[in-house]
């Protein structure tokens, strides 16, 4: 937090030679933007603070998005590491195959951990899992 002419601008820090302003979305991502002046930075803390009093949005930054990736994508680069690297790989293709089809559709960056221990939780009282069934497929998922 810098403190400049006896006022608090939360979100703005000197890192690094220079000024990084930082704010967290409505869907919970941080963004940090980086400034070679204060009065740069300022000027965006300012601008920012002045759109949500508004209701806007912040413009999206001018750089590139990356490609997004779903849960089906990761599932499969965990298929191929248990491939290589683990003993367990035949008992991890069918519950890997059966997460694919509960949540291979969904984006992983729109995912919680909420969302996937309810679809456990629902999954293991449907088919009457053994703790230890629930369990596996945890460790699974946590490996993906």
């Amino acid at each position: 937090m810098i403190v400049f002419e006896g006022k608090r601008y939360r979100g703005v820090t000197l890192r690094g030679g220079a000024f990084v302003f930082r704010y967290t979305d409505a869907g919970g991502r941080e963004h940090r933007h980086k400034y070679q002046t204060l009065d740069d930075a300022l000027v965006q803390y300012h601008e920012k603070k002045a759109r949500a009093k508004r209701g806007q949005k912040m413009p999206p930054p001018g750089v590139l998005r990356r490609n997004r990736v779903t849960i089906s994508e990761i599932l499969r680069d965990a298929l191929a590491y248990s491939k290589e690297r683990k003993r367990s790989y035949q008992t991890d293709m069918p519950r890997l195959e059966l997460l694919d089809n509960l949540l291979g559709k969904n984006l992983a960056e729109s995912l919680t951990p909420k969302e996937i221990e309810s679809t456990l939780n629902r999954l293991a009282e449907d088919e009457r899992w053994a703790a230890s069934t629930f369990n596996h497929y945890r460790s699974l998922i946590s490996l993906a």
